[in-house]
């Protein structure tokens, strides 16, 4: 839970700055993006806002959500917020790519947490189960992300040190 509770923290934080440079008007400000860039124009764009209010607020306060959550952990809230993260993810990414035809390295980064917090939370479910049916599917979801395979490689490992004194 320490790696979901600090992916949600660091997503918290990137959506914290980006509703602090949105309410304060200074998207053409924003660190690493320029004058006229993506940022401004995705930051700027109606898509920014609903019922007008950030979304970047709706973001940091789903973090901020996931942390206080996490000390109380059930299945159905994992599964949910998993859910939600992925579908946040894809639904803002295919708007920068195919509506808004600009790209904020910032709001990716936070759609991106979002992803690897969604996949952690699969992690710890699989892992929390401790048996060889999950360790094997635990293996197959990362072999696309060699970094969070190797945080969870000693549970992996646990995992295969099991099968095979099963097989003996």
């Amino acid at each position: 839970m320490t790696i979901i509770r600090t992916l949600a923290l660091f997503g918290f934080g990137v959506s914290a700055y980006l509703v602090w440079m949105k309410l304060t008007g200074q998207i053409t400000s924003v660190v690493g993006c320029g004058g006229e860039g993506g940022c401004s124009n995705v930051l700027g764009s109606q898509w920014s806002q609903w019922v007008l209010i950030p979304v970047s607020v709706v973001s940091a306060c789903f973090y901020l959500g996931l942390i206080v959550l996490s000390y109380k952990v059930s299945k159905s809230i994992l599964t949910m917020a998993a859910f939600l993260l992925i579908m946040a993810a894809a639904w803002f990414m295919g708007l920068q790519v195919f509506v808004i035809k600009s790209f904020c390295p910032w709001c990716f980064t936070t759609h991106l947490i979002g992803l690897f917090t969604a996949q952690c939370f699969r992690v710890y479910r699989i892992v929390k189960k401790r048996n060889v049916v999950a360790c094997s599917s635990y293996a197959i979801d990362f072999k696309f992300s060699r970094k969070l395979l190797t945080i969870f490689r000693g549970d992996y490992i646990r995992c295969v040190h099991k099968a095979q004194s099963l097989e003996l």
